[in-house]
């Protein structure tokens, strides 16, 4: 499924099942561990203007964009008796399903109502999480300022629990610092500014 914002536009590739695990909550319980690739590209060329919106998608442009791929994942449970095949084949039936994705300069803004209660009851460290959560960059540093970041599955992304605060992706971005710039955005912004002077 794609969606355009601005002419960003956002392909969410099919959920995959990458395999069940034993679930902590019980022999009830597995854990299925899923995958969702996403494409973004970012458009070459703008085709509006801060005041006037284009007549045309950005699309009818043929416009070459910059393509980046990135790879979500989350851990859903399933009952003890599925398998891979099962799970897989659920997914086919929920075409809106999507891995979606919380962002804020705050760890308990990302952290379920779980990880809060096993943090409380000392089950896990504040640090195990932070370093679950905490977004680094291609090298393994931690992005300054300091971001989280969570996935979460959702079984339709245009109506979910945190839709009221989502973007048109199905994301939830509750950062308050400034946001790290596409480099696609940083280069078109400092070409048009050299071009002013």
């Amino acid at each position: 499924m794609k969606t355009t914002v601005n002419g960003i536009s956002k392909e969410f590739n099919a959920i995959t099942v990458d395999g069940i695990v034993d679930s902590l909550k019980g022999p009830e319980f597995k854990q299925a561990q899923i995958r969702q690739v996403i494409t973004t590209t970012y458009p070459g060329k703008k085709v509006e203007n801060s005041m006037s919106d284009s007549l045309f998608d950005v699309e009818a442009f043929n416009i070459e964009g910059t393509e980046y791929k990135s790879t979500r994942m989350a851990w859903v449970l399933v009952p003890s008796n599925v398998t891979k095949e099962q799970v897989e084949a659920m997914l086919a039936t929920k075409p809106n399903a999507r891995i979606c994705k919380k962002y804020s300069n705050k760890l308990v803004d990302v952290l379920t109502d779980e990880q809060k209660y096993a943090l409380s009851a000392g089950i896990v460290t504040k640090e195990q999480l932070q370093e679950k959560h905490v977004i680094k960059d291609s090298k393994g540093n931690v992005v300054q300022p300091i971001q989280y970041s969570t996935g979460f599955f959702v079984n339709d992304y245009t109506n979910h629990k945190e839709s009221a605060n989502a973007n048109a992706f199905g994301d939830v971005d509750m950062r308050v610092e400034t946001k790290v710039a596409t480099p696609t955005a940083v280069a078109t912004a400092n070409a048009v500014l050299q071009s002013l002077m």
